[in-house]
């Protein structure tokens, strides 16, 4: 009997443990979550200026582009053009 009552309690506490972690990582979850929508919302505020500073990333790198005649600078001005993010 006294096993059955220590298993009990044992499975009692393994249960609220699990309950706990599982509260945690909700919580953790919708921090995350709202950071995200927070981020989300902020570049959609700043989508105009986002875009404006693209188009002038582009433009910029095509002047590069005809003004280099070297075959290589050229190559790299169209990798930096398709490819802003250095691997």
């Amino acid at each position: 009997m006294k096993n059955h009552f220590c298993l009990n309690l044992f499975f009692l506490l393994y249960l609220f443990f699990c309950a706990g972690c599982k509260q945690h990582i909700s919580d953790s979850a919708a921090k995350a979550n709202e950071a995200l929508f927070t981020q989300l919302d902020s570049l959609i505020d700043n989508s105009d200026k986002l875009i404006l500073q693209k188009e002038e990333r582009i433009e910029a790198l095509k002047h590069s582009l005809r003004q280099s005649k070297a075959f290589e600078k050229q190559y790299e001005l169209n990798q930096a053009h398709y490819c802003p993010i250095k691997i």
